[in-house]
């Protein structure tokens, strides 16, 4: 760099052989390209399907075929429910539910919970609740009914109600579809309410029996929101398949306490690759700190092609002071040669007036690597 007034690199320490040629981890772009390539394609099927339905919907009609239109109905107000048009999707529920008699069981189950999950979303616990009551009129022999009035009587802050609800609901179950259900499958719900109705220890105890018994799908979501104890107690009792669902969902999470329950993972199991790996995808997200401690795990393990301080300095949505020093403790602590073109795009976009600033910084984590001039 031959400008007057720039922060230059001045002095590289040998690399290892190959260094260079290390595939950089895209964590921080790629993650957040995929995923919202991924929302794009997921949002173009529903419009697809929401325009199919609408046509169905028409032909139905025109035949004079209620039984067909009150199916398409129930199809389309779950696809409108979820573009968020949610008011016309609870017209056209309302349709289907007028003509409840030409429904299956599955049906009318199906446009029940779709309506009462979406009422929900939209702080409508009215609206739910006059679901709930709908499909106990349709189905009062159906377990899931009870499941749902607990989880709308906790949005409505009813504890008592809802741990009644849930009182209700047998180990093993029938749904109006025919299918086979498990009381379980509500552990959210009912570890939520045990702990607002200040039963932690209950709480944690559904949990760890829903996970030992392996039926369902525990979500690190639902066992934080019960406290960081919650956490290091139910981590034994995880499954090689629910540990490495807990790091995938910790990976798209992206949020500080998803990186939280990383840490306490890696905690009961040090170096674990899958965790390390999920972190290398979330702690560049939460700036320099967290990329240097996760960095050094990285390292320790044999996974530094992983490194958090690498892509961090790549991340041009975090700032450039940020980035340099990143780039500049990648270099100088760990000999990573990928992070020098960052440094240099880093030190370019610092402005003039933090130059003297980050210079004596820089001298301090990376003496000698970059000069004021």
């Amino acid at each position: 760099m031959k400008n007057n007034d720039r922060l230059t690199v001045a002095f590289v320490s040998s690399v290892p052989h190959g260094a260079a040629e290390r595939s950089l981890l895209g964590g921080v772009r790629l993650r957040r390209g995929g995923y919202a390539d991924a929302g794009r394609t997921s949002m173009k099927k529903v419009d697809r399907n929401i325009s199919q339905a609408r046509e169905e919907l028409v032909g139905a009609q025109a035949a004079h075929d209620p039984a067909r239109a009150a199916s398409v109905q129930v199809r389309l107000a779950r696809w409108l429910a979820r573009r968020s048009q949610t008011s016309e999707s609870a017209q056209v529920a309302d349709q289907a539910w007028a003509a409840s008699g030409w429904l299956t069981d599955a049906e009318v189950q199906s446009v029940a919970r779709t309506q009462i999950s979406t009422h929900l979303a939209a702080g409508d616990t009215e609206g739910a609740e006059r679901w709930v009551a709908r499909w106990r009129a349709a189905q009062p022999d159906n377990a899931l009914v009870d499941i749902a009035a607990a989880r709308v009587a906790g949005h409505a802050g009813d504890v008592d109600a809802g741990l009644a609800a849930l009182a209700r609901v047998p180990a093993v179950f029938y749904d109006g579809a025919g299918r086979k259900r498990r009381r379980d499958s509500a552990v959210d719900v009912e570890s939520c309410l045990l702990a607002r109705a200040g039963r932690t220890d209950a709480a944690v105890g559904v949990v760890r029996a829903a996970l030992r018994g392996g039926h369902v799908d525990v979500s690190p979501v639902v066992v934080r929101e019960l406290g960081e104890d919650a956490v290091r107690a139910v981590l034994p009792d995880l499954s090689p398949a629910q540990w490495e669902r807990w790091t995938m969902v910790a990976a798209k999470d992206g949020s500080r306490p998803a990186l939280r329950v990383l840490e306490l993972m890696d905690s009961f199991r040090p170096g674990d690759p899958a965790v390390l790996a999920a972190a290398a995808q979330v702690a560049p997200l939460h700036g320099l700190d967290a990329a240097t401690d996760w960095d050094a795990r990285l390292h320790r393990h044999g996974m530094a092609d992983l490194s958090t301080l690498v892509s961090l300095a790549a991340d041009d949505h975090a700032q450039p002071t940020d980035r340099a020093v990143a780039a500049a403790l990648a270099v100088t602590d760990y000999h990573d040669e990928r992070a020098l073109p960052h440094l240099e795009h880093a030190l370019d976009q610092v402005p003039t007036q933090r130059h003297r600033e980050l210079a004596a910084q820089l001298e301090i984590v990376a003496p000698g690597l970059v000069s004021f001039r």
